[in-house]
């Protein structure tokens, strides 16, 4: 009984590994293909269509997310995929919070620096 459900957790695990490793390569479009010109919830166009190659819900989650963490918005992507990577090969990960509460600080440190640096890209 118990290895059964280790094999149904395990299964479980790396549909949930290919699932965000999915999500992570759709972000990757919605933020690779961001139009300022796109309409979104804060932004009014006179276009109908969308130019992000994910159409409207990626055009809402691309300016949302760089409304909120500006190009610090790509920093999302690497951690995305290497979770989704070890739930599919099944290791474990040490210590989850400590390791969500120091991206946490690397993306704010990021993000000021970015705006210190150079103040926005000329496509904003």
């Amino acid at each position: 009984m118990t290895e059964m459900r280790r094999d149904a957790e395990g299964k479980r695990h790396q549909i949930f590994g290919v699932l965000l490793l999915m999500l992570t390569v759709l972000l990757a479009i919605c933020l690779v293909s961001f139009s300022s010109w796109d309409p979104s919830f804060n932004t009014q166009s006179y276009r109908t269509t969308y130019e992000n190659r994910a159409g409207r819900w990626g055009a809402a989650v691309s300016d949302g997310l760089f409304q909120a963490l500006g190009l610090s918005a790509f920093l999302l992507l690497p951690p995305l995929a290497i979770v989704g990577w070890k739930l599919i090969r099944g290791r474990a990960s040490g210590a989850p919070l400590m390791r969500l509460l120091g991206f946490g600080l690397l993306v704010g440190a990021v993000s000021a620096a970015l705006q210190i640096v150079r103040p926005g890209p000329p496509w904003w």
